[in-house]
């Protein structure tokens, strides 16, 4: 798996070139590049304080073994997410170079499907009714809702789009616009409602922006599917 992902980093960083890199490029890209493995191995250390903090908002005892496999998954990545966000900060390392590396333990938790599901929409659910600052003063300095929701949208969940739109429409958050990005991503209708309220009324002309966006991928999305579904239907008339 780390040879894998050292591959991949370094092929990343070797497609941003146009011509084939010199030796002491290759050097340094392959330098680079394990850099960024570093950075994707959370320490034990980081991973505790973010644990414990999410936990103490949960109810952990009726959770399954897979559950808990699947709640330190989303602790290690969050950790991880944010040794990445001080290393982008520090000049260290770029956005783009960051999301590629964290990509594969956002898919691995999305291959966890339904435990993980559980344990995304437990945790925004819990965190829901905390307050801007309340959240800044936990052990959480990477912001649990917005990688959950793009870990909720990797994993299309339709049971996470009520709590999605309570969420998008929320004056509580200062990132709305990853769940309304999200429920577009997932593609369920019964957000357009939500969404056609947001963009027409919302205050912020990014979420509005973002809102309208959501819609046409949801609409374009039903339209296939009525495209797919038409001809069994006239078949069936026959």
């Amino acid at each position: 798996m780390a040879a894998a992902v050292l591959l991949g980093l370094c092929a990343f960083l070797g497609a941003c070139k146009s011509s084939p890199p010199s030796e002491t490029e290759q050097a340094s890209a392959t330098a680079r590049a394990k850099e960024l493995q570093r950075l994707a191995q959370a320490d034990a250390r980081e991973v505790e304080p973010i644990m414990t903090d999410l936990q103490a908002s949960l109810i952990m005892a009726d959770m399954t073994e897979t559950h808990r496999k699947a709640f330190e998954a989303f602790c290690n990545f969050l950790a991880v997410r944010y040794r990445f966000d001080r290393a982008v900060a520090d000049g260290k390392v770029t956005e783009e170079e960051a999301v590629a590396a964290t990509q594969p333990l956002i898919d691995a938790m999305a291959a966890l499907g339904a435990p993980m599901e559980d344990v995304l929409i437990r945790i925004l659910g819990a965190r829901k009714t905390m307050t801007i600052e309340q959240r800044a003063q936990t052990s959480c300095k990477e912001d649990p809702e917005t990688f959950g929701a793009i870990t909720l949208w990797t994993l299309r969940s339709k049971r996470a789009v009520p709590l999605l739109i309570e969420l998008a429409r929320s004056k509580n958050y200062e990132n709305r616009r990853v769940f309304v990005r999200a429920l577009g991503r997932i593609g369920d209708p019964r957000a357009l409602t939500a969404l056609r309220e947001l963009a027409d009324t919302d205050l912020d002309d990014d979420l509005r922006s973002e809102a309208r966006a959501a819609i046409t991928a949801i609409e374009a999305a039903r339209a296939r599917t009525a495209e797919t579904t038409a001809p069994a239907v006239a078949g069936d008339n026959k």
